[in-house]
């Protein structure tokens, strides 16, 4: 490697990110890759508020990591500042990352490390689902190494530019960001790469990139709608590259994903709903225009049923029939029952009842002597063959149960054990157990400490569901916990406060802590000092090998309140908490008070400490 260039150039467009570009800044600062093999380039697009003095302040106390670039004026747009920032990058790699968004401290080693090994032009790291992007998940649940677009065409759902480039293969093939009013430029970016890359690796077992919603006030560039004659020129620039430089194999895929998602998702749900009557027009006829000049019909009737009644109704200028279209899609909810809930040996266990619903009723099919079809007041007018299920819609069914935390979106999920019906009635059921280890969810190890939320989501005909898990009975705590990792940490499912109370899991004592649910007023000290206490509500964790921290207080004893460590004991008459006090319990009352939680909690109870021969769990 020559002396001045170092493995990894993060580039980082801002433009008015206030306190965000900082958490950005901490996060690459947290890094395990040594600071001395990669280096931060801040390119500052004419920002009018605070941020220039923050990162300013950032690098002089990391002066060998970050460095600054700014444009007067403002470019408007993100491209400018990444090019600028790709030409001053001196780094083997170059990943972008946008302003208020952060990394995993070992994100950039694990990618660094799988490009190195698989000579990548292009890494893939796994993306949180807590910002405003959607994140097509399945693309996420293997590594893969050493793939091209045509050994894995679904490589293109994921369009954001927040990837590991080889930075001599974007200079190789002239790969830049369009400069300019480009709304998706880092879509034009990734299309190119794509179509060249020779070696393409995806990182599945860490997250390593994680979306934030911005907290800085004010109009940015991908908050403004698309212009419609400039929003399809771009578009069809996009559709260039899948034409004369992608493998003519995967053409048809590739076309059909940029058809469905940003022609056609432009025209559907609230947003289609809310569009000015005179803008609403424009964007369908622009639409309608670039449509009918670079869609071709086989890419078309390729499509799923969803997008497949929507493109033709596209094709016939129907504003009306879009717009109802529209209103019946936005429509459509999936709802989900956790029916039967149990651990064993420390996996969740959910029984799972679900289906399709249209407002408050099911959604249901139409059938014809050749099968099922949409409901025609989906997509009025249009023909039976336009809304039949076909071999395209199961061929893309995807149904997983994903775990959620709620405190940075990473996502972790179970694809076994569920299943799609449609029944006599045409209504859409999906059923089955799905089984979660928290042992073992995050790519095979255990799950931070904290909430996570558990959600059923549906991929079926071109339409993406997801729902909480509701139940019927659900009234606090489920009651059972378990251990995972070492030291134990206790585990349990609850169900939360929301209306309908929707299933969540409690990693570390987070919010409900095993202390609530001991019977205080059961505890008794044996004659060798050892404080046991009922805990009836719970039934687990199994083995006794989760520790609990209980603040002591004894009336009248020699000792101040101290902090103890608990363990918990199980056997089949129920669980107890036991907490070793011998070297205290000669100073013990005969009587007294005590108080399990952080000191300044609920008063104390009086318990009894007699000392009395009781046989240990």
């Amino acid at each position: 490697m020559p002396p001045d260039e170092v493995d990894v150039s993060v580039v980082i467009p801002m433009y008015n990110a206030g306190a965000d570009v900082i958490d950005c800044l901490v996060s690459l600062a947290a890094q395990t890759l040594s600071h001395d093999r990669f280096e931060v380039v801040v390119v500052d697009d004419g920002s009018t508020d605070s941020s220039p003095t923050r990162v300013d302040a950032f690098r002089r106390r990391h002066p060998a990591l970050v460095t600054t670039r700014r444009i007067a004026p403002s470019s408007g747009t993100p491209s400018r500042p990444r090019n600028v920032g790709l030409d001053c990058a001196r780094g083997r790699y170059v990943f972008f990352a946008d302003s208020d968004d952060t990394l995993a401290p070992e994100a950039l080693a694990r990618m660094l490390d799988v490009g190195l090994s698989s000579d990548a032009d292009m890494v893939l790291g796994k993306i949180s689902s807590g910002g405003p992007r959607d994140v097509y998940h399945p693309l996420f649940r293997a590594s893969l190494s050493r793939q091209t677009i045509a050994d894995v065409p679904s490589l293109v759902q994921s369009g954001a530019v927040y990837k590991l480039f080889r930075r001599q293969f974007l200079l190789d093939h002239g790969i830049r960001f369009p400069e300019g009013r480009f709304l998706i430029e880092d879509q034009y970016v990734c299309a190119r790469a794509y179509a060249r890359a020779r070696s393409i690796a995806v990182v599945s077992d860490l997250v390593c990139y994680f979306h934030r919603r911005r907290r800085t006030p004010g109009e940015h560039f991908g908050d403004t709608p698309v212009a419609p004659k400039s929003y399809a020129a771009e578009l069809a620039m996009i559709l260039d590259v899948v034409e004369h430089e992608m493998p003519a194999e995967v053409q048809p895929y590739v076309a059909g994903r940029y058809f469905r998602i940003e022609m056609l998702g432009r025209l559907r749900g609230p947003a289609m709903l809310g569009y000015d009557e005179d803008y609403r027009r424009a964007l369908i006829a622009s639409m309608r225009d670039l449509a009918s000049a670079r869609v071709s019909s086989p890419v078309r009737d390729a499509l799923p049923a969803f997008p497949r009644a929507q493109a033709r109704l596209l094709e016939a200028g129907d504003e009306q029939g879009l717009l109802t279209y529209a209103r019946v899609f936005d429509s459509i909810r999936l709802r989900a029952t956790a029916t039967g809930l149990s651990w064993v040996d420390g996996v969740l266990v959910l029984d799972i009842e679900a289906s399709l619903r249209e407002g408050d009723a099911p959604l249901r099919l139409e059938c014809d002597d050749s099968g099922w079809l949409l409901p025609e007041r989906l997509a009025p007018g249009t023909d039976a063959a336009d809304r039949r299920l076909g071999p395209a819609d199961f061929a893309e069914l995807d149904l997983d149960c994903a775990c959620i935390a709620r405190i940075d979106g990473q996502l972790w999920s179970n694809t076994e054990g569920l299943h799609l019906d449609v029944v006599d009635t045409g209504e859409i059921r999906i059923g089955g157990t799905v089984r979660i280890a928290p042992s073992a969810l995050v790519a095979g190890k255990p799950c931070a400490d904290g909430l996570w939320d558990l959600r059923l989501r549906a991929r079926f005909a071109g339409l993406s569901r997801s729902a909480s898990l509701i139940g019927a009975d659900a009234a606090g705590p489920a009651g059972t916990w378990v251990s995972i990792g070492e030291p134990g940490r206790a585990v349990t499912a609850y169900w939360t406060a929301a209306d309908p109370p929707a299933l969540a899991l409690d990693v570390g004592e987070w919010m409900h802590p095993l202390q609530d649910l001991v019977d205080v007023a059961s505890a008794s000290i044996t004659d060798r000092g050892l404080l046991q206490i009922a805990a009836p509500q719970i039934s687990g964790p199994p083995g006794g090998d989760v520790e609990v921290a209980l603040t002591l207080l004894f009336t009248d004893a020699a000792e101040p309140p101290t902090q103890r460590q608990g363990r918990f004991r199980t056997s089949h008459d129920g669980s107890i908490v036991e907490v070793d006090l011998s070297d205290v319990s000669s100073a013990l009352p005969a009587e007294g008070l005590l108080r399990i939680g952080p000191l300044g909690g609920a008063p104390p109870r009086e318990i009894r400490t007699s000392r009395e021969e009781v046989t240990p769990w």
